[in-house]
């Protein structure tokens, strides 16, 4: 591909290789695409290799072992075929990819701390900003590549430490243990990249010229720190410091959407840190002062491409995967908070039910609807968290819009179950012994098929079904993993109950949270106070 246009490739004829030299017979002068502000290799450069893939973009790829013949000028349509059938074949390799305009800085100003709250301090550190420029040639027909960016935690360390009783922590367990290089840390969604709105480009072939477009992206931290000690009843502050360490590694990559072929384009290393000093004695708004450097270094992009690990690329993110732990100065380690990855994947579901109960036979802990276990609400929604306050927007709903001229005919229909796991271990010991001797579960449930006025949200109830599912399972930890497990109650479910009258949605029902987000998951012993395992999200 030249600057001009599409390079024909002639049956039986191969490009030179290698540096263009007009010397050389069949070589042909294509001067390479330069974008504004990019550089052609000279002689001396300390990284010829680097500039090099930017001058060799449009070179044409060998025909080597090619069995199309030299046409003659008149065999126009033989031509032709050869260049459809080089245009099946993939022509994206990292020497055809520009890259120029590479930035990565972090803002130069100090890290904001805010006191506004009685409950938690917030602070929130400058923007780590990286952006590039990239010029992609011609995608074949049949392919997708996704150009972005994709950023990693290597290194964490985020300790709050509350006077002299202990601190807390959020940890990355297979970083802390040497497990994995790096976790994602992806938006949770558009893995493996790091977001999906202006940190990635998606080209889909064939498409006949070069691309150009930008990426950035941008980071920073925006917590919330409790002024008390997050495992006790108090509320009196006792936060007296803030360290925060944490490096990543960024990279920019191309990837092959349907082959997964990865082209690494780019490489930044950064780093942030806080450290802030707390007095509580002192008055709210007053109480915290930067006690660490006030600016950020740099971040450094490197001129090496360095390796993607495995664990970058895929779940859990980091913000899945860290966990809150409370290490006391006395007395042993505390999961307060497991992680993301283990709620959604062990713990998911649970509503109001004692969910494990160790052989202690009276300690256990439990998944807990505070609204409900008061009286402060006579239900709480089970919508998807979405679509509120319908329970999904697939089969469950339908809408019609005016006007309409005739009746309209529709089915809607909906279904719901318990497919949770309950871990054998205590899940506030950092011991994996199995422990666990009993599931009880007990879940009513009110289900109301609704006309709804999206305009005016006046509300027709059109039938009220009830409906309760229960779980009773005996479990043996002794016995060999595969056979623990007997259950205890029922078999069977009683069967749902349609109302004959209508009953009323009580207000909690139709809005946030829903029953997933209000959850609380808690610890009760069988000496000593409660718990709070993993607060409402």
């Amino acid at each position: 591909m030249t600057a001009r246009g599409r390079k024909r490739r002639i049956k039986g004829h191969r490009p030179a290789g290698g540096r263009v030299d007009s010397k050389r017979k069949a070589a042909r002068h294509t001067p390479g695409l330069r974008p504004e502000g990019a550089r052609i290799a000279a002689a001396g450069d300390r990284h010829t290799k680097q500039w090099r893939t930017q001058t060799r973009t449009h070179r044409g790829r060998s025909m080597k072992g090619s069995r199309c013949s030299l046409p003659d000028s008149d065999s126009h349509s033989s031509v032709m075929g050869c260049i459809q059938s080089i245009a099946c074949k993939s022509r994206i390799k990292r020497e055809n990819i520009v890259v120029y305009d590479v930035s990565a800085t972090i803002d130069q100003c100090p890290t904001i701390i805010e006191e506004n709250s009685p409950i938690v301090l917030r602070y929130k550190t400058p923007y780590f900003k990286a952006s590039a420029r990239v010029v992609m040639p011609p995608v074949p027909r049949n392919e997708t590549w996704v150009v972005g960016w994709i950023q990693a935690c290597t290194q964490m360390e985020f300790y709050n430490t509350y006077s002299d009783i202990g601190m807390s922590s959020w940890e990355l367990p297979e970083l802390r243990e040497g497990q994995a290089k790096a976790i994602s840390d992806s938006d949770g969604v558009s893995y493996p990249w790091y977001g999906n709105t202006t940190e990635t480009v998606t080209l889909a072939g064939p498409t006949s010229k070069p691309s150009r477009f930008a990426v950035s992206m941008n980071d920073n931290f925006y917590p919330s720190v409790t002024w008390a000690v997050p495992v006790s009843d108090s509320s009196a502050p006792l936060l007296t410091r803030i360290k925060r360490d944490q490096s990543f590694t960024t990279w920019l990559v191309a990837l092959n959407a349907g082959t997964k072929e990865k082209i690494l384009l780019q490489t930044i290393k950064w780093r942030m840190r806080v450290d802030i000093a707390v007095d509580p004695a002192m008055p709210l708004g007053s109480r915290a002062l930067l006690a660490g450097r006030p600016q950020q270094d740099q971040p450094r992009v490197l001129t090496r491409m360095e390796p993607i690990p495995h664990n970058a690329l895929g779940r859990p993110n980091a913000n899945d995967a860290q966990v809150l732990m409370w290490r006391p100065k006395r007395g042993a380690s505390l999961v307060v908070i497991p992680s993301n990855f283990f709620k959604k994947n062990i713990l998911y579901n649970f509503f109001r039910s004692i969910s494990a109960v160790p052989i202690t036979a009276s300690r256990g802990s439990s998944w807990e609807l505070p609204e409900l276990r008061e009286g402060q609400a006579k239900a709480i929604s089970d919508s998807d968290g979405v679509s509120y306050p319908w329970y999904g927007n697939t089969t469950e709903t339908v809408t019609l819009a005016g006007p309409t001229s005739k009746p309209s005919r529709f089915a809607v229909s909906m279904n719901d179950n318990f497919y949770p796991s309950v871990t054998w271990a205590v899940p506030v010991s950092d011991s994996s012994a199995p422990l666990l001797t009993r599931i009880k579960r007990d879940q009513s449930f009110t289900t109301w098929l609704v006309a709804l006025n999206a305009g005016t949200k006046e509300k027709i109830l059109l039938q009220t079904i009830k409906w309760r599912m229960r779980v009773d399972i005996a479990v043996d930890p002794a016995m060999p993993l595969g056979s623990r497990a007997l259950l205890a109650g029922r078999p069977q479910q009683d069967q749902p109950r349609v109302l004959t009258r209508m009953e009323p949605i009580p207000h909690n029902a139709l809005g946030r949270p829903n029953a997933n987000d209000a959850q609380v998951l808690m610890w009760r012993p069988k000496r000593g106070a409660s718990l709070v395992v993993i607060p409402s999200k």
